[in-house]
């Protein structure tokens, strides 16, 4: 990787807004998976114990969700300003 004083690597700024972009899809299809895996042992469990603990992944959904779409926006943040540099760097 080469060292800036100002400017950019365009590619480099490109494929980690690619990376950040690919890794919030992976963090969606994770909550998904853990959603599912919860709700398959809410049906083979009753109790207080059960509600106390779907509850508790049900408060974490919303918030792993933000984070994903916050790292979606990172990433095309990169890739549109690696872009806009490109086109200003010709």
């Amino acid at each position: 990787m080469a060292v800036f004083d100002h400017g950019m690597d365009v590619a480099a700024v490109g494929a980690s807004g690619a990376q950040l972009v690919s890794q919030s899809a992976t963090l969606g299809r994770i909550t998904g998976q853990v959603t599912q895996i919860v709700g398959d042992v809410g049906r083979n469990w009753e109790g207080f114990d059960k509600l106390r603990f779907l509850a508790k992944w049900h408060m974490h959904v919303p918030s792993l969700q933000s984070v994903a779409k916050d790292v979606a926006t990172m990433g095309t943040t990169c890739l549109q300003n690696a872009a806009d540099q490109g086109i200003a760097s010709t």
